[in-house]
């Protein structure tokens, strides 16, 4: 019986990893988050420098009927604005309220041109508060939607041209003027958007391709789980009822009643929940446990020094040992085996099994067969290790398992 509530369980934790390193971990809103993040510094340094070397320019382009007694206070109350702009935006960053503010600011500055800017620099776009109102309409688009910023652009459009009039004589060059700002506020607004559009797009890509995960995870969970099952079939009742078909133990024995015993034990726990093993255990106690058990009419000589790995490696061992031995009883026509825990300089852990009976050759195993392939190949493969198996006939068989990550102790 395979739980699929434990599978679901177990999915979320393999989903997790298994998604890929370099993917964004992606959240509600996350693209548009970033380009505000992007529009508030990007705000404050534009309306900065926009303000500090418009007031130099003002300052140095002065003539009459310009007068230092308009300039000063303007550029002042620039400077103040600056400020407040400033200390809102790093507080609370740049909110909806802060860009209409500023662009109402400007649209009042820039009807004042005829007491703040040469009559020569009107016409040409040359003032030093063009810049000042390009800023504002490109912050008004990238902060605001279009709604409320494309409008805010062609009131700060109508507020420019109209202090040109007021200033001097209209001119042709004016609507060059009111042309330039309209475009910047319609081509700022159309990429904002495009920018907007695309980062949701890539966003919900993102989900999607994040539920694909937690897709293939469940179902790879659910693999596992199928495959464990199985070994725990093969390596308990199937094992048992082999022994006795091919005379290996007697019927009546008390060694088959030992492993009838046992095999129900075990299938009771399989069609239940099943403890998974974790934290680090001791690798030779649990082997020790699984030569006792397994070793039926075999003499083993083992050799396990005191090894401490992580929990699901120690059961997949454990269950690669007992398989083997298994094997030997029922297949190599010897009776004495050799288990030897070593580890080697790189800190792997090294499992070798031997036998001197008859062997096999492994290229001639039945692919349907599952006592090399999964409960032994396939069950350290999934615990992140791996089995080696060396064999031919009349020659005995050598079967290596390796493991180590970081978690390992000695």
């Amino acid at each position: 019986m395979i739980h699929h509530d434990r599978l679901l369980a177990g999915a979320g934790a393999v989903s997790t990893r298994a998604q890929v390193t370099e993917r964004v971990a992606w959240t509600l809103g996350a693209p548009d988050r970033a380009l505000d993040r992007f529009a508030t510094l990007y705000g404050v340094a534009l309306r900065l420098a926009t303000v500090s070397l418009g007031g130099v320019a003002a300052f140095m382009s002065l003539a009459p009927p310009a007068s230092a007694g308009w300039l000063f206070p303007v550029i002042g109350a620039l400077g103040i604005w600056c400020l407040i702009f400033l200390s809102i935006a790093v507080r609370h960053g740049l909110t909806h309220r802060l860009v209409i503010a500023d662009s109402l600011i400007v649209c009042g500055i820039v009807l004042l041109q005829k007491h703040l800017v040469a009559p020569a620099d009107i016409p040409n776009s040359s003032a030093w508060l063009m810049p000042i109102a390009t800023a504002t309409v490109l912050l008004a688009q990238l902060r605001l939607h279009p709604g409320i910023g494309v409008p805010l652009g062609v009131l700060v459009t109508a507020a420019y041209v109209t202090g040109q009039m007021r200033a001097v004589p209209l001119h042709p060059a004016m609507l060059i003027s009111a042309g330039i700002l309209l475009i910047q506020t319609a081509l700022s607004a159309a990429t904002v958007q495009l920018l907007r559009r695309a980062g949701r797009a890539a966003e919900l890509e993102c989900e999607a391709q994040a539920a694909e995960d937690q897709k293939a995870g469940l179902a790879a969970a659910q693999r596992a789980e199928e495959r464990e099952h199985f070994r725990h079939l093969h390596d308990t009742a199937l094992a048992t009822l082999t022994m006795v078909g091919s005379g290996s133990v007697q019927s009546g024995s008390p060694i088959l009643q030992a492993r009838a015993a046992s095999d129900a034990s075990a299938l009771r726990i399989l069609s239940g929940e099943r403890p998974r093993a974790s934290g680090l255990q001791r690798l030779d106690t649990r082997l020790r446990t699984v030569v006792d058990a397994e070793a039926a009419g075999l003499e083993v000589t083992a050799t396990l020094p005191c090894v401490s790995i992580r929990g699901d490696a120690l059961e997949a061992i454990a269950g690669c040992v007992g398989e083997a031995l298994r094997n030997v009883a029922r297949h190599a026509g010897v009776d004495t085996a050799t288990v030897d825990v070593s580890v080697n300089e790189d800190g792997r852990v090294l499992v070798d099994i031997r036998d001197r009976g008859r062997g096999f050759d492994p290229n001639t195993v039945d692919l349907h067969s599952r006592g090399v392939r999964e409960s032994i190949v396939g069950r350290m493969a999934d615990a992140g290790g791996d089995a080696e198996i060396r064999s031919a006939p009349s020659e005995g068989t050598h079967i290596v398992l390796r493991w180590g990550d970081d978690e390992r102790r000695r």
